[in-house]
């Protein structure tokens, strides 16, 4: 009997293949079961319905997760990775970090500039590192911001060429696979705006475009994504339903979060000010 997940897959997949064959900018598309919070029963019956893709937002979640389905999944790390926790995530079949991206806090950047690109290279740095150490090649992306909304993340459009040179140049363990976006639900600029990005990227750097992902698209738009390009669509409540947050590690984390980006910001004000104290002695 085909359960309920098999049937939602199923239609989705079929809308997938259909936009495929609309879409004048891609004929590809990796479905990717966005599951967090979902428990490992809804997982193995997608799983058994044929999806190998799943993404999710929460470290511990992977971690509980990866061991216990079938190890030909591939999965992906969709969610803001803190520093602290990137041996944790690397599981053996993590395919892809979608989010090499910027730190946040509430609703503001907590470092800018010259001091937030160094806090990028920095992550790259660590995630090649402990790579390195388990002498494995990670696929990654990296999270643009193509909207004005404060809570979505990213880096600018204009910091991203420094910061796929820096990857493909000093990171071997780390291989540029695209550009991710969180945009407004449906926003065509923002389609646009990463599907344009992508274009100068790869001209710039001479890359076949049709190998460089674009991951745009979730449950209420990945259809208009697939049609503007996306090559990865993140799709989660239209396969397992909708998603409550019981898990109490969950809140834990994102307050972890917070605290961290407090002290961060704390540091980096705290050496802006010896920087200032110094150059005024010296003049």
């Amino acid at each position: 009997m085909e359960t309920a997940i098999a049937k939602s897959l199923k239609q989705v997949m079929e809308k997938v293949n259909s936009a495929i064959k609309n879409s004048t900018k891609t004929n590809r598309c990796t479905l990717v079961g966005a599951s967090k919070t979902k428990p490992i029963e809804l997982l193995q019956q997608a799983y058994d319905a044929g999806l190998r893709h799943f993404g999710e937002n929460y470290v511990d979640e992977i971690v509980t997760k990866s061991p216990i389905l079938p190890q030909d999944i591939k999965w992906h790390y969709i969610g803001h990775l803190q520093s602290n926790k990137i041996k944790q995530v690397l599981v053996p079949n993590l395919y892809m970090l979608e989010t090499i991206d910027s730190i946040k806090q509430g609703k503001r950047l907590i470092i800018l500039n010259q001091q937030f690109f160094i806090t990028l290279i920095r992550l790259a740095t660590k995630v090649n590192k402990e790579c390195q150490k388990l002498s494995k090649k990670l696929k990654v992306l990296i999270q643009v911001k193509t909207s004005t909304e404060d809570t979505k993340s990213g880096v600018s459009a204009e910091d991203v060429p420094a910061l796929v040179e820096f990857i493909m140049t000093q990171c071997p363990n780390l291989e540029f696979s695209g550009l991710m976006t969180i945009g407004y639900e449906g926003d065509e600029n923002a389609f646009i705006q990463l599907y344009d990005l992508k274009i100068q990227i790869c001209e710039k750097f001479k890359l076949n475009k049709d190998e460089i992902e674009l991951s745009m698209g979730m449950s209420q738009d990945f259809e208009k994504a697939i049609l503007y390009g996306s090559t990865n669509v993140r799709v989660g409540t239209t396969i397992f339903g909708a998603r409550d947050y019981p898990m109490k590690s969950q809140c834990k984390e994102e307050h972890i979060d917070v605290a961290e980006t407090k002290q961060n910001e704390q540091k980096a004000e705290n050496k802006q000010t010896e920087a200032q104290q110094e150059e005024k002695k010296s003049e």
